[in-house]
C-alpha cells in the first residue's frame, strides 16, 4: 500500500463536500459542534487569549476525533482540532498548479520553502477555519496543534 500526505486539492475537496459555504459546512451551523477552535473553552484556560468564537466545545485543547461531525464525505475533524499538513510545497499563489488534483511539488533544482498546512487547529479564530485557509510552516518545524493524516494513494488496495 501506497501511503502518503494528502494533496491541498484533496483536502479542500473532502473539506468542503459539495458546499459553498466558506466554512465546509451547512450555513447557520454551530462552528463549535463542527470544529474544535478557539472559543470560550480555551478563553477559560488563557484568559488573555483575543478572537475567541462566541461559542464553547467543551475543549480547551485538543478534543477527541469522535466528538466532532463527520463531513459530508465521512471524514472526521478536518476543520479544527489540529491543522494539517499536507503534500503540496508552499508557492503564493495557484499559478501553475497541477489541475488533476495530485500535489505541487518541486520539480528539478526547485527548492521547497516549506509545506502546506491546512484546515486550522484548536488555537484558531474562525477566519482561519475556512476551507479556503491555507497558509505554511517549514518542514523541520514541529508544534502541538499541527498534525498529519495519510492518504491512500488510488489504485492501492
Amino acid at each position: 500500500m501506497a501511503f502518503r500526505l494528502p494533496s491541498e486539492s484533496e483536502f479542500e475537496y473532502v473539506r468542503r463536500g459539495g458546499l459553498t459555504s466558506p466554512w465546509g459546512w451547512q450555513e447557520g451551523a454551530s462552528p463549535c459542534v463542527e470544529a474544535n477552535l478557539a472559543d470560550r473553552s480555551l478563553e477559560g484556560a488563557f484568559p488573555e487569549w483575543r478572537g475567541a468564537a462566541a461559542c464553547d466545545d467543551g475543549y480547551a485543547y485538543t478534543s477527541p476525533v469522535d466528538t466532532l461531525d463527520d463531513g459530508l464525505h465521512g471524514v472526521r475533524g478536518l476543520a479544527g482540532n489540529v491543522s494539517e499538513w499536507m503534500q503540496d510545497c508552499w508557492h503564493d499563489d495557484y499559478s501553475g498548479a497541477p489541475v488533476d488534483g495530485t500535489a505541487w511539488e518541486p520539480g528539478g533544482e526547485t527548492e521547497c520553502p516549506g509545506r502546506v498546512v491546512r484546515g486550522g487547529d484548536f488555537v484558531s479564530t474562525l477566519r482561519q477555519l475556512r476551507a479556503a485557509h491555507r497558509t505554511w510552516i517549514p518542514t523541520e518545524f514541529r508544534t502541538y496543534h499541527v498534525g498529519f493524516r495519510v492518504a491512500l494513494s488510488a489504485g492501492e488496495p
